[in-house]
């Protein structure tokens, strides 16, 4: 607690050492406020808050404008983190603290003193809160840290195992282009019935180009995931493209009843195509496509990767990745380059 030197007036009997001519005691300005020392608790509080709040703000803001359509996810982590306002932020809320602690201390008021257990009372409580805000505060950053930490790009050429999956073309071409993609993708499906028909009949059906596709779905889009798992059952029958085709065509009627009457419009049979369907059997596969992506910087649909085969066709060896290329004038000039420079060797 904290006591200041009484004053006297006019007291002849003033102790030795004060000040003449002073009597009545009075208390001095800024002890025991007890509704202004509330009151800054409560502010401390509302600038942590506001605090997490700000903070929240700049983790969740997304770097780039979406150009995959409503839904669809164009996260870039390869964009520099700026960490620097959250916790710069931090350093001027724990720098504020001290003055504030001070204010509560040394506040005015002419209202009664609280006993000195509530005194305690209250700032121990006080305290506990802004501890669990500022734990708050640390989450927030740790997750900021961890969300947006620079990721390595891809090397100049990687490599794509592409064993035994669907391909469109011939099986001699020697360049190859791989689609990453999401069946409830606005922007998908506006590649695929408007873009890709063109480039289909000059490279692919013309045997100079050998296309696959994998899947990319959006955790935001409710259907997507069954969609393409949807296309995967029917590739057990033989009809995967049959089915690619249909579910673009047919966007965004992608629910379970509306796969199931897709089947059997393409003689695919019903109960094997609904069992696989709930088996879920291919859902770890389209989850490693998922992660391949990310890996290769790709975290929105459509995407390209382009490249030539390995000599025994069982890898894409990549050269180039194109995001966001839905449209000829993006995709045909990079595909002509490749194929002028198919006479070099990758090392």
């Amino acid at each position: 607690m904290v006591m200041r030197k009484a004053r006297y007036r006019n007291d002849p009997a003033a102790p030795p050492g004060t000040a003449a001519g002073m009597t009545e005691p009075r208390q001095e300005r800024g002890i025991y406020a007890a509704s202004t020392s509330d009151c800054s608790s409560v502010l401390v509080l509302k600038w942590i808050r506001t605090l997490i709040c700000a903070v929240k703000r700049h983790k969740c803001r997304a770097p780039f404008p979406s150009r995959c359509g409503p839904g669809c996810s164009t996260r870039n982590p390869t964009e520099s983190s700026r960490l620097s306002f959250p916790y710069a932020a931090v350093a001027v809320l724990l720098l504020s603290l001290p003055a504030a602690f001070s204010q509560e201390f040394f506040s005015t008021s002419s209202n009664a003193p609280p006993s000195i257990p509530e005194r305690l009372q209250k700032l121990e409580q006080g305290q506990q809160q802004i501890l669990k805000e500022l734990e708050t505060i640390k989450g927030l950053l740790r997750e900021h840290q961890n969300s947006n930490a620079i990721r390595p790009a891809a090397p100049k050429v990687f490599s794509i195992d592409v064993t035994g999956e669907p391909f469109r073309g011939s099986a001699q071409a020697q360049t190859a282009i791989m689609e990453y993609s999401d069946f409830e993708c606005s922007y998908c499906a506006h590649y695929a019935r408007d873009v890709y028909p063109a480039l289909e009949r000059d490279f692919i059906k013309t045997g100079k180009l050998k296309y696959f596709f994998r899947d990319m779905p959006a955790r935001e889009h409710l259907h997507a995931l069954q969609a393409a798992e949807a296309a995967r059952c029917a590739g057990e029958e033989g009809k995967f493209w049959e089915m690619h085709d249909v579910l673009f065509a047919a966007q965004p009627a992608l629910a379970e009843t509306n796969l199931l009457s897709y089947a059997q419009l393409l003689g695919i049979d019903g109960e094997k195509f609904r069992e696989c369907l709930l088996s879920g059997r291919h859902t770890n596969s389209i989850h490693l496509s998922i992660q391949t992506a990310k890996r290769l910087g790709i975290y929105g649909t459509p995407a390209f990767v382009l490249g030539r085969m390995s000599p025994d066709g069982n890898f894409l060896l990549g050269e180039k990745v194109l995001v966001g290329g839905e449209s000829d004038k993006d995709l045909r000039p990079a595909i002509e380059q490749l194929l002028s420079s198919q006479s070099g060797t990758p090392k």
